[in-house]
Order: structure tokens, then C-alpha cells, then sequence
């Protein structure tokens, strides 16, 4: 760049300009797409790399309530409106700057049936004010207030603590000091939101639960060895009952009553009577249960039933516990029940079956579900294909005083250190827009590995859509990114409806590059294909074949990107079956909340009658669950399954080809076809939904 010889010995400012005016800037290591929910905050913006030395960063178009550090480049902050934009991050350095796009999507809380706000409270326990809009929370971060009505977070408490609950007359909040032996019980002003100073030793050296307020200055806590009455004023010990170790109290409104479950060793669930100050047991039954909660009226004691794993909701009659209603499906991971002053009750519920936690709502006559409030819905449509996915796992849930709303504390993935967030919902469901149908018992992805022999003989994949509207669906032809020997090195794409109509191709992805990136499933290799299309219900057609016509072998894959209306129930590909790692291997995912029942065939020897040359003889099938655990194996359909498989209707022409019925859990899944014997030839392997949930017409 040096118009004149000199003795430089290093780049001039004009070299380095020069350089940068010819081959430009960059901004590497930056999200490809970003997806998160309006209230949720968002800490990881990446960590932008620059090919010079960057003075500060800028961004421009980011989604309102996120900011840029002008220093490091992270954007960070609570997303306050939804939508999807198109940020521009900027780099500036003392001669250039450098820009980067990525899409930002926010998505709205619509998605989950009555949900109002995400409110970023570090919670995993929470407690209602009996006569103020507000909701106490428990968490890592220490003791935090909700107010209902604004939804602003307000601060109470920062150091280590245990139990919350409020004193009967709803002027103070009672925790315990846990950085003293013993424990004392703390207070907090509720009129003044003002730490009461001292404390009230606990006759304690181990709290497990949080106190209860009962009559005449009586108080009770439960530790490992049982349940302790002592002095509300002294905290001086009166009496021991109920001994028992990992006990969990409730009180009657009326304080009257003391339910306590013994969570180890035998079990049970007792009432005692502790209207005078010495309580005496008036009824006891066996089991292990949950923590036990009285509805408002006194009427029934609510609580989940633990024993052998069952996990139902139990309703016993007061003043005694008989008898008892079991109702609601199993939920091994959740005991928490809250009841409304209608007498509803509400639970949160885990994952059990599910790709997502729920709170179910239920009716106190009929003890009939009335609402299934999935968390999971809040998941973006290609979330669902596994790229982002987060399971919303709710544990407490209660209501505030009003009745007009519930929380739930909610926490990413299942785990208490991960994604802990306070969701705010109304009690009043049915005044929100219908909840969106969705299919319940779907296949979102389906996709089959097999050896394309190029040529006249391409692997060629058929899919068929069903329902009442048009679906956007992604195909992919996937080869050099494939961790194996062998793969195709350039595939092309081609989509032709059911009467041979082309109605796409693709060689490589980057010439849809935007659309494909908003799927957020884009191809790992610049040489692999891609369409993303809106295709009305019917049949398809999807060929991957290499650019030069080499054999090798290639991935055919279908994305269901909208899955809430029509569905994806089938997918067949024909192909080439080899030995060891060139079997034919279809993998497909099952969506929704229920099993889902399929036929997976496998077919060789009919291939003839449609002028194949070299069919596979006997093809043998494995059906495996997304740990690799073998579901099921058929050699010939007749053999084993023979009525369930021609009851479906679709049975196998040829007595040696495989075919498996399975019902099946949300989930992914492998097919397997290989030749008997070692036998090699072409092959079809098809997955069927035949327990479809079509969308009404």
C-alpha cells in the first residue's frame, strides 16, 4: 500500500485501511437467531469477535427493554414487547466499523392460555397475603413482595433463611434465621414492610417447614423428629406429638385443626384437635402423601397421594378423613395444591408424558378436569423440533386473596438452579381468546438416512400432509455435514407434488439464506439443501440426488413448522440398504401431550411389481427410543403382530417384509431396516400416525 519505498517495518494506518476497504470487516460469534418470551430476562448476547480491534459496540433496531454494553457487546435487559425484529449490532473501531444482523424474535404471552406477566423473581416457594394484593417469595436470592395489581417486585429480605409463611391476621410475614443455632423466627411488618428487630427462639435445631399460627398464643413447627407447640411470645417448647421424621403441617381455618403428613418411615396423614392446649389425635390414616391443604370452606382436606408412586389428587370429607375421592392424572414430581373460594382446585403439574409442566385446574363437584394450562406452548414453533426447546416445570402454585389471579413458580428445564421465574396467570381463563387448537398426537419431524446409488436411482422420499389448511413445512437434503464415511458430498433437492409437478429445487441453502435461518433448523454445510414451503394437504414427493450424479448417502428430512393445524402423518423413503453403517435408519419425533399410535413398515420384495430392479429380499426392522433402547424387532408382520397390523388397514403386500404397531410417548425414535442374512437392496421404510388428532374441519 506504500506508494514509495521506505524503511516501515510494520502496517501503516493506510495498509490496515486499505485492507479493510478491500476485503471489509467482520463480526463473528454472534447468535445465528435469537428466541425468548416478552418478560423473561435475557442475559446471553453472545460474545462478538471482531477482525480488529474494536474501541466500543452499538446496536440499532434491538427489541425494547434490551440494551447493548457499549464496552463488551453483551445485550442484556427484560424484553417488553413482542415480535420479530432485526437488530443491528455494530463494532466501532478507530478507523471502521463493522456491522452484524441477526433475527431476534419475542414471543408474546398469548401463547399460554390466561398467562399476564413473566416476572424475573429468583423463587421457588410462594405465599399469599390474605387481605393485600400482594405475593411473598421464597428463593436463593432471599424473601421478595409481588405486588398484584402493578406487578412490581419489591426486596424484603437478602440473607439465608427458611419457611414464609404470614400470621393469621395477615400483619406479619414469619421466617426463620438459619445463620443462628437454634433458629429464630423472624418477623416482618406487613404495614411497614419493616424487619421486626430480635427474634423468637424456635425449640428447634432443624426446621423443616414453616410455622403455623394457632390459637391463644400457640405455635407449631415440624422438624425431623415431629411436630413442637411452643409459646408464640418466648418460643419456649410445650409439648411434642405426631412423632414422626420429614412431617408437613396445615392448619384449619378456623385454627382450630393441625393435618399433619409423616413423609418417611411408615407414613400417614393424622388430624389433631388443638383447641386447647393439649392436642389429641382425632383421626389417622395410612399412605404417603402430600402436603395437605383444607379448602376455605372447611369442608374437604385436599392432597396428593404419594404411595406407590401414584401421584392423584385425594379429597377427604371433614371433620374426619373419610372417605376419600382420588381423581386427576398421576404426577409423580408435584404435591402442591392451592384452593379458590369457589372451592376450584389447582395443581401444577410435572412432565410426566408431557413435553412441558401444566397447572390443571379442576371443578369441586364433579372433580372433572376444567382447564390444562400448558407451559410448554410458550415454546416458539421450531423450538419444538428440539433447537431451543425449554421444558417450563412449575412447583408452588397459589392464589392471591382476591381470587382473581394464580402464580406458579416455574423453573427452565426442571431445575431449581435454572431459569427460577414467578409466572402470573388469571383465575378467569374462559375471558382470553380461545386457546389455540393443537394437535395433541403428531409427528413434528421425520427423516431417513439411507445410501442414494446416483444416477437414475435417487433417494426419494414421500410425505403426505393432512387437515383442513395449508402447512409450512422445511425439507432438508443433508450429506457432507453427516459424521460418516461415505457421505454425500453436494446434494440437491427437489419437491414435486402428487402429480409430478416440480414445485421447488434447492442445490445449496444460502440461496434462501434469510428463510432458512428463521427456521432456525438451517443445514450445518453451505453445500447441503433446503426449501422452506406452505404446502395445501395431499401428497409430496422430496428427491435428494448429488449435484455430479455420485453415490454416497444422505439424510431426507421433514420439519412440521406449524404445528397446530394440519398434520404431518406420513412419511415413506426408498433407497439403498447396505451392510453395517449403510442401513437404511429413519428417525421421526412425536409431538403433542399424548401416546400416539404408529405403524412403522418395512418394504423389499413388492418393490418388484412397481419395477424395481433389485428389491431387498427380506428386510428386518428395529424400532429403538431416542436412548437407543430397542422398542421392538419384526422379520415377517404376520408373525408377530399380524391382527393389530391389519387392523390398521394398511397391512404389508409381501409376508416377508416387517412391519411394527407401538404406541408411543412424546418423544424421538429410530427405525432400522437392514437385510437378512446381510442381503443388501432397495428398501422403502414408512412411518405412519395412525391414531391422528385432526384439527375439526
Amino acid at each position: 500500500m506504500e506508494p514509495i519505498i521506505s524503511n516501515l517495518d510494520h502496517l501503516g494506518t493506510d495498509d490496515i485501511a486499505g485492507v479493510r476497504q478491500i476485503y471489509g470487516t467482520e463480526i463473528t460469534n454472534l447468535p445465528i437467531s435469537v428466541s425468548i418470551v416478552v418478560g423473561q430476562s435475557y442475559t446471553d448476547g453472545g460474545d462478538p469477535q471482531v477482525n480488529f480491534p474494536a474501541t466500543s459496540y452499538s446496536a440499532v433496531g434491538l427489541p425494547p427493554g434490551l440494551t447493548i454494553n457499549s464496552r463488551t457487546g453483551y445485550i442484556s435487559g427484560v424484553a417488553t414487547k413482542a415480535g420479530d425484529f432485526d437488530p443491528v449490532l455494530i463494532a466501532h473501531g478507530r478507523n471502521a466499523d463493522a456491522y452484524k444482523t441477526f433475527p431476534f424474535t419475542v414471543r408474546g404471552l398469548d401463547r399460554v392460555q390466561g398467562l399476564l406477566a413473566i416476572l424475573p423473581v429468583d423463587a421457588f416457594f410462594l405465599v399469599p397475603d390474605p387481605i393485600r394484593p400482594r405475593i411473598y417469595t421464597s428463593g436463593f436470592g432471599g424473601i421478595n413482595m409481588i405486588d398484584t395489581m402493578t406487578r412490581a417486585v419489591t426486596s424484603l429480605y437478602s440473607e439465608a433463611f427458611s419457611g414464609l409463611s404470614v400470621s393469621a391476621d395477615g400483619s406479619q410475614l414469619f421466617f426463620f434465621n438459619i445463620n443462628v443455632s437454634p433458629p429464630r423466627l423472624k418477623k416482618i411488618d406487613l404495614a411497614s414492610l419493616k424487619l421486626l428487630p430480635g427474634g423468637i427462639p424456635l425449640p428447634t435445631n432443624q426446621p423443616y417447614d414453616s410455622v403455623v399460627e394457632g390459637l391463644d398464643g400457640r405455635d407449631y413447627v415440624a422438624d425431623a423428629t415431629g411436630v413442637k407447640q411452643f409459646d408464640a411470645a418466648s418460643g419456649a417448647l410445650q409439648v411434642t406429638f405426631a412423632a414422626g421424621t420429614g412431617d408437613t403441617i396445615a392448619i384449619s381455618r378456623d385454627r382450630k385443626t393441625l393435618f399433619v403428613t409423616h413423609r418417611q418411615g411408615d407414613g400417614g396423614l393424622s388430624a389433631y384437635d388443638i383447641s386447647t392446649p393439649n392436642p389429641s389425635l382425632q383421626h389417622q390414616t395410612a399412605g404417603y402423601f402430600g402436603l395437605p391443604v383444607p379448602s376455605l370452606d372447611g369442608q374437604y382436606l385436599y392432597y396428593t397421594e404419594q404411595e406407590n408412586y401414584r401421584g392423584l389428587i385425594a379429597r377427604a370429607d371433614l371433620p374426619g378423613l373419610m372417605p376419600v375421592r382420588s381423581f386427576g392424572p398421576a404426577s409423580l414430581g408435584s404435591d402442591n395444591l392451592a384452593i379458590h373460594a369457589n372451592g376450584s382446585i389447582y395443581r401444577s403439574h410435572d412432565v410426566s408424558g408431557r413435553a412441558s409442566g401444566a397447572i390443571f385446574v379442576y371443578d369441586p363437584t364433579t372433580l372433572e378436569q376444567t382447564a390444562d394450562v400448558e407451559l410448554g406452548d410458550l415454546n416458539s414453533t421450531s423450538d419444538i423440533h428440539g433447537i431451543g426447546f425449554t421444558e417450563y416445570i412449575p412447583s408452588s402454585v397459589v392464589l392471591d386473596h382476591s381470587g382473581r389471579y394464580f402464580f406458579s413458580t416455574v423453573h427452565a428445564n426442571g431445575s431449581y438452579d435454572e431459569g427460577r421465574e414467578v409466572w402470573m396467570f388469571s383465575t378467569d381463563l374462559a375471558s382470553f381468546p380461545p386457546h389455540p387448537y393443537t394437535t395433541t398426537k403428531n409427528l413434528l419431524n421425520v427423516s431417513t438416512r439411507t445410501f442414494d446409488q446416483g444416477g437414475s436411482d435417487p433417494m426419494i422420499g414421500g410425505f403426505i400432509l393432512q387437515g383442513p389448511k395449508p402447512k409450512k413445512i422445511l425439507v432438508r437434503g443433508i450429506g457432507p455435514s453427516l459424521p460418516i464415511t461415505g457421505a454425500m458430498s453436494n446434494p440437491v433437492l427437489d419437491l414435486y407434488d402428487s402429480s409430478g409437478t416440480l414445485l421447488a429445487s434447492n442445490d445449496n441453502w444460502i440461496s434462501n439464506r434469510i428463510g432458512i435461518l428463521q427456521t432456525q433448523a438451517a443445514p450445518s454445510s453451505e453445500r447441503e439443501s433446503a426449501i422452506v414451503r406452505t404446502l395445501q394437504p395431499g401428497a409430496y414427493t422430496a428427491v435428494v440426488r448429488d449435484a455430479r450424479d455420485q453415490p454416497g448417502l444422505a439424510l431426507v428430512e421433514v420439519y412440521d413448522l406449524d404445528a397446530k393445524d394440519s398434520l404431518l402423518v406420513n412419511i415413506s423413503t426408498r433407497g439403498k440398504v447396505g451392510t453395517g453403517d449403510n442401513a437404511m435408519i429413519g428417525g421421526f419425533i412425536i409431538g403433542g401431550k399424548d401416546p400416539t399410535k404408529v405403524l412403522v413398515r418395512a418394504i423389499g420384495p413388492s418393490l418388484s411389481n412397481n419395477g424395481v430392479a433389485q428389491p431387498l429380499s427380506d428386510p428386518v426392522l428395529e424400532l429403538r427410543d431416542g436412548k437407543g433402547k430397542l422398542v421392538s424387532t419384526n422379520d415377517n408382520w404376520r408373525e408377530t403382530q399380524g391382527s393389530e397390523i391389519v387392523a390398521t388397514g394398511i397391512p404389508p403386500p409381501d409376508n416377508r417384509e416387517s412391519a411394527i404397531v407401538a404406541t408411543l410417548t412424546p418423544g424421538n425414535y429410530t427405525a432400522i431396516v437392514r437385510g437378512k442374512n446381510n442381503a443388501t437392496g432397495t428398501a422403502l421404510v414408512e412411518v405412519y400416525n395412525v391414531d391422528a388428532n385432526l384439527p375439526p374441519q
